[in-house]
């Protein structure tokens, strides 16, 4: 894999750059002969995992980076210095709901059956659209088909504090 190293073999600092690989293009092998540091080691991580058709994500923490994969049925989080729920969306990589590692888990919760999971989406759309009390009885319906599905949760949140500020 990856050695971690602040320093190459010439003692060149990681943060002086291109200096760092002799102004080579970071290449796989490129990291695997020279090392890296965290993000190295992590994209390095992520990247034989995709290889190898492992879905798996660099992801920030504060002052590091760790890497997501998926390992027997569940997501892990490698190279890690600071738990999941510090663990945000790195740069570069597309998320669907928030910003944090951690909602990786419950979409992967709410997309299992995917049919329910856009049955949930449709009627969580639908409920914009309805005067203020059905729209609230749509999206728990929309429960019904997804109960992970984030976004229906976070109407709902918006629906009951809209309704507490008219009482």
């Amino acid at each position: 894999m990856v050695k971690y190293k602040d320093r190459n073999d010439e003692g060149v600092s990681v943060h002086e750059g291109a200096k760092y690989y002799n102004y080579q293009p970071v290449t796989m092998a490129l990291l695997h002969k020279v090392g890296a540091v965290c993000g190295g080691v992590s994209k390095f991580g992520s990247a034989m995992a995709q290889a190898f058709g492992v879905p798996a994500m660099p992801v920030a923490q504060p002052g590091h980076c760790a890497f997501l994969w998926w390992r027997n049925g569940d997501w892990v989080l490698s190279n890690d210095v600071s738990g999941i729920n510090q663990s945000t969306m790195h740069e570069g990589i597309q998320w669907t709901w928030i910003d944090k590692a951690c909602y990786v888990q419950l979409m992967e919760d709410a997309q299992k059956d995917m049919e329910k999971y856009k049955m949930s989406e449709k009627l969580r759309i639908a409920a914009k659209f309805c005067i203020e009390g059905k729209g609230l009885d749509i999206l728990e319906k929309s429960l019904n088909f997804s109960p992970s599905n984030f976004l229906v949760w976070r109407d709902i949140d918006i629906h009951l504090k809209r309704f507490r500020s008219h009482a």
